[in-house]
């Protein structure tokens, strides 16, 4: 019988953590089917499986928002594929467009009524 492949164990957080989870993943899935034969298949251990104890409770109630034991194998592969999807914000045009659009108007009147109707 051949040596199996040790399962990617996830423990991180950002982006490219779950990036980095699911390359290691795929090459543990690839590798496992390498060693597929007619007579073995080798277990495959699932993504859910694959998360730390502890993180998978955070995850569960946090990013997913479902308790845990209703989280499917699906869920958990939308969680990290979401870790592909990087947006880069460019924070300098965001900054001119806020400063173009925001002004306060600090006038007399403007004083007055701001302290009779806040709340």
């Amino acid at each position: 019988m051949p040596t199996l492949p040790k399962p990617p164990t996830f423990w991180g957080s950002t982006a490219s953590e779950k990036q980095r989870f699911m390359k290691d993943y795929e090459a543990y899935c690839r590798q496992l089917s390498a060693l597929e034969t007619a007579f073995f298949r080798p277990f495959r251990m699932p993504v859910g499986a694959c998360v730390e104890d502890e993180r998978r409770r955070l995850i569960a109630m946090f990013d997913i928002c479902k308790p845990l034991d209703d989280i499917t194998e699906k869920d958990w592969i939308d969680y990290f594929w979401k870790g592909r999807i990087s947006g880069e914000v460019d924070f300098d045009k965001v900054k001119v467009l806020i400063r173009g659009k925001l002004c306060m108007d600090i006038n007399g009147a403007s004083r007055i009524f701001s302290g009779r109707y806040s709340c």
